[in-house]
C-alpha cells in the first residue's frame, strides 16, 4: 500500500535516554485508513562545549592546604553547571604538571567533561625556629671539623609543621682563629630534604675555637750552634721563630752552654698554648766549612800555573797547600792571511789563541771552507750531487746515512727524492746527534731546504717566559731547544740525541711552545735507551722545551705531574746538564773551520 509514514508529533524533543515515539502512516488511496503505532527511540547526551577552561591563582607550597572547587574561577561553558576537582585533598606541589577539574551541567541531558587545570606553586621558603649548636673545634681546624647537632625548622613562624632536612657550614674550608671563638658568626645553610618544594635557607652561629698545644716548627730544647755564630742573635731559628731581644747579644764561646728564649713571631701568633722555648746552644768547633782559595794562578802558554792554597774563610787555618800546573802550550789557529793567486799560492798563519804568536806558511792549494757532506762509509761519494744519485738508487727498507761533514742545511730536492718511498735519510750531525727522515712521513709537495742546526740549553733563544716553563715542569728540570729552521718541515723528522748509558731509564719529554696561547703543548716523550740514546719527533720547526723525569708526562697539565722524590730532582738535573753538555759541543763543531794542508 503506498502511502506516507512520518512521526505523529514530529517537534517533540525527546531526553536523553530510551523511549518510545508514535509513527503514523497515511495511505495515499482514501480507501485506506490510517495506521498509527510505537518505536523505541534512544537519544544520547550531548557535550557540552567549554570556551575557556577555569584558572588557578598562584600559590605558594604548603602541605596543609589542599585545593577547594572554589578556587576554580573564570571558566566559560555554553551550559550552565559547576567545576569541581575530580580527587579530593589535592596538596598541590611545585613539580605538578596540572591538576584534573569536572564540569558537571545541570541539565542531565549533557555530558560531564573533564580539564587538566594548570596549577602554578612556587617553593617555600621554611622558617629557622632554633639555631643549631657547633662542637669545639682547635686552632688549625677546618668548620668541616665542628659537628652540627640540634635545630628546629619549621613551614613558618606562624605554622609549626616541621620540615624535614639537615644544616652545613657554608664554608667548611674556613679555619677560624682563637680570636673568633664565640664571637665570630659563620654561616650556616639549612638544605630541606623536600628540596623541590622548599628553598635552603641561612643563618649564622658562633662557635668556641681552643688553642692548640704548640706553635708550628717550634724548636728543641738543645741547639747546636755552627763555629761562625759568635752571639745567640746569630743563630738561625725555624721559620716563624726569634730569639727574645734580651738574649740576641749574648756572646757564645766555643763548647761553653748558653741558655736563651726563642719566641714564636708568625702571624697568626696567639692562637697556641705554647709560644716560647727555653733553648740550650752549645757553639760547635770550627768545621772549616767555608773555605776560599788564595794565591792562585792561571797556567800560560810559556808559564807555568798554582792551583792556589785552600783556607778557612771563619777562622784562617789553611787547610791544604796548591800545586803547580803545566805551561799550556801554544794552541794555534789558522786563517788565510793572503789571497792565492792560483790554486797552487797562497800563505795560511797560524795565530796562538793565548798569547797571539803567530806562523806563517805556504799552502799549495785553496782552502775550502764549505765543507761538503758525504756518504758515510763510502769514501769519495761527497756533496749533494753524489747523494742524490744514491737515494734516486735505493730501494724500498734501505737507509741511506749521510755525513753532514759540519754544514746543516739540507737541500729541499734531497727530500723530493724520498717522497712516498720506503727510504729513510740520516743526517749524522756529529757528536751523536742525528735527524731521520722517512720518505712515507713527508705530506708536503714542494719542502724548501732545511736547516737542521739546534741551539739548546744556554745557547737557545730566551723566548719562551719562565713562568709558562714553570707551570709545567713544576721542580723538574727543563731545558730551552731552538731549532735554526722557521716554520714547518713538511714532513716528520726524528732527533736522536746520546745521553750516556749512564742515564738510561729516564725520559725526555718534549713541548712545544705556542707563542699564540702562551702555552707549552706536549709533543713527544722517549724513555732514554741502555746506550744513552733518546729520540724525539719533530714536524716543524720552533722554540722547544725538554723536561727531564722519571715519568712520561703525557698529560700537559700540571696538576696532573707528580713532583720527583729529591734523589730524582738530583738525577734529572744530571741527565739535563749531560745533554746540554753534548748539544752545546754540536754546536760550536759547527763554527769550526776545517783546514786540509797538502
Amino acid at each position: 500500500v503506498a502511502g506516507t509514514l512520518a512521526w505523529k508529533d514530529a517537534d517533540a524533543t525527546p531526553n536523553a535516554g530510551t523511549t518510545s515515539a508514535t509513527w503514523v502512516f497515511t495511505p495515499d488511496n482514501e480507501e485506506y485508513a490510517s495506521l498509527e503505532g510505537s518505536v523505541a527511540i534512544t537519544v544520547n547526551k550531548a557535550t557540552p562545549t567549554v570556551s575557556a577552561v577555569p584558572t588557578v591563582e598562584d600559590r605558594v607550597y604548603n602541605p596543609s592546604v589542599a585545593l577547594q572547587d572554589s578556587d576554580l574561577k573564570n571558566g566559560t561553558v555554553n551550559v550552565p553547571g559547576t567545576w569541581n576537582w575530580q580527587t579530593a585533598n589535592i596538596f598541590p606541589r611545585v613539580d605538578n604538571s596540572g591538576y584534573v577539574a569536572v564540569f558537571t551541567p545541570e541539565d542531565t541531558n549533557y555530558e560531564t567533561v573533564t580539564r587538566t587545570i594548570t596549577v602554578n606553586v612556587a617553593k617555600a621558603t621554611p622558617h629557622i625556629e632554633t639555631v643549631p649548636s657547633a662542637a669545639d673545634i682547635t686552632y688549625g681546624a677546618t668548620l668541616g671539623s665542628s659537628a652540627l647537632s640540634g635545630g628546629v625548622v619549621q613551614y613558618s613562624d606562624t605554622d609549626n609543621t616541621v620540615v624535614a632536612g639537615s644544616f652545613a657550614w657554608k664554608d667548611a674550608s674556613t679555619k677560624p682563629a682563637v680570636s673568633d671563638s664565640n664571637s665570630t658568626a659563620y654561616t650556616v645553610v639549612f638544605t630541606p630534604a623536600d628540596t623541590t618544594n622548599y628553598n635552603t635557607v641561612e643563618t649564622t652561629i658562633t662557635l668556641t675555637v681552643n688553642k692548640a698545644e704548640n706553635a708550628p716548627n717550634m724548636p728543641g730544647n738543645t741547639m747546636s750552634a755552627p763555629y761562625s755564630n759568635k752571639t745567640v742573635g746569630a743563630v738561625t731559628l725555624p721559620d716563624g721563630w726569634a730569639w727574645q731581644d734580651a738574649d740576641k747579644n749574648t756572646a757564645l764561646e766555643v763548647g761553653v752552654s748558653v741558655e736563651a728564649t726563642a719566641v714564636y713571631t708568625g702571624t697568626d701568633k696567639g692562637n697556641y698554648e705554647n709560644e716560647s722555648v727555653v733553648i740550650t746552644i752549645t757553639r760547635s768547633a770550627c768545621e772549616h766549612t767555608n773555605t776560599e782559595v788564595r794565591d792562585a794562578k792561571k797556567a800560560t802558554c810559556k808559564e807555568t800555573g798554582y792551583t792556589g792554597d785552600t783556607y778557612c774563610k771563619d777562622c784562617g787555618v789553611k787547610l791544604a797547600s796548591g800545586t803547580a800546573t803545566a805551561a799550556l802550550g801554544h794552541n794555534y789557529t789558522s786563517e788565510v792571511t793572503k789571497e792565492p793567486t792560483t790554486t797552487k799560492e797562497g800563505e795560511i798563519t797560524y795565530t796562538c789563541s793565548g798569547c797571539g804568536d803567530t806562523y806563517t806558511e805556504p799552502i799549495d792549494k785553496l782552502v775550502d771552507d764549505s765543507d761538503k757532506p758525504f756518504i758515510k762509509d763510502d769514501e769519495g761519494k761527497e756533496g749533494w750531487d753524489v747523494i742524490r744519485d744514491d737515494i734516486e738508487d735505493a730501494k724500498d727498507g734501505d737507509t741511506v746515512a749521510v755525513d753532514m761533514n759540519g754544514t746543516t742545511v739540507v737541500p729541499g730536492d734531497v727530500f723530493d727524492d724520498i717522497k712516498g718511498k720506503d727510504v729513510t735519510i740520516v743526517f749524522d750531525m756529529g757528536n751523536g746527534i742525528t735527524w731521520s727522515v722517512n720518505g712515507k712521513e713527508i705530506t708536503s709537495d714542494n719542502v724548501a731546504d732545511i736547516d737542521f742546526g739546534i741551539k739548546v740549553g744556554a745557547e737557545a733563544n730566551d723566548t719562551i717566559p719562565v713562568d709558562v716553563i714553570n707551570k709545567v715542569s713544576g721542580e723538574k728540570s727543563s731545558m730551552n731547544v731552538s731549532l735554526s729552521y722557521d716554520g714547518e718541515f713538511g714532513f716528520k723528522a726524528v732527533l736522536s740525541l746520546n745521553m750516556e748509558a749512564k742515564n738510561a731509564g729516564l725520559f725526555a719529554n718534549l713541548y712545544y711552545y705556542n707563542e699564540t696561547t702562551g702555552e707549552l703543548e706536549f709533543i713527544c716523550e722517549d724513555k732514554i735507551a741502555a746506550d744513552g740514546t733518546v729520540e724525539l719527533t719533530f714536524s716543524h720547526a720552533s722554540e722547544y722545551v725538554i723536561i727531564i723525569d722519571d715519568n712520561a708526562m703525557e698529560t700537559p697539565d700540571s696538576d696532573g705531574v707528580t713532583a720527583p722524590e729529591t734523589g730524582d730532582i738530583d738525577n734529572t738535573w744530571k741527565a739535563c746538564w749531560l745533554l746540554a753538555c753534548g748539544v752545546i759541543a754540536l754546536i760550536a763543531a759547527f763554527f769550526v773551520k776545517k783546514y786540509k794542508k797538502a
